[in-house]
């Protein structure tokens, strides 16, 4: 075999960047939505990144840089997020995980009117 003959293996593509998760402000309540951003998920060579979501473990959500989901009870919640992307052929998928988020959810307790006064008096 000659040198010019010997094929180099393949290098893999840069690292990727797997961004900060974000729930934005207020309050958290059961049975109210909520909706996870992944903010700077990034891959340096441009290619489409796949997002594996996770709450308290278990797999949630679609193939989206958000997570739209409705807490079932008050508690800790544990959001994860994972990033892929493909790397040159014959070489592994590349990953990056973003910061893993926690949520505090409370107990939602609907508004109460208690009393209505109109002014004038006199409609």
């Amino acid at each position: 075999m000659r040198i010019e003959d010997k094929v180099e293996a393949p290098k893999p593509l840069g690292e990727l960047t797997g961004g900060t998760l974000s729930a934005g402000t207020g309050t958290l309540c059961q049975g109210k939505a909520i909706t996870v951003r992944s903010m700077g998920a990034s891959d340096p060579e441009g290619r489409g990144l796949t997002y594996k979501w996770k709450v308290n473990g278990e797999t949630a959500g679609t193939n989206s840089p958000e997570l739209s989901f409705t807490p079932d009870h008050v508690g800790n919640y544990s959001i994860e997020l994972t990033v892929e992307a493909a790397n040159n052929a014959g070489l592994p998928v590349r990953t990056a995980n973003a910061n893993t988020l926690a949520l505090g959810v409370q107990e939602y307790k609907a508004p109460t009117v208690t009393g209505c006064q109109a002014v004038p008096t006199e409609l």
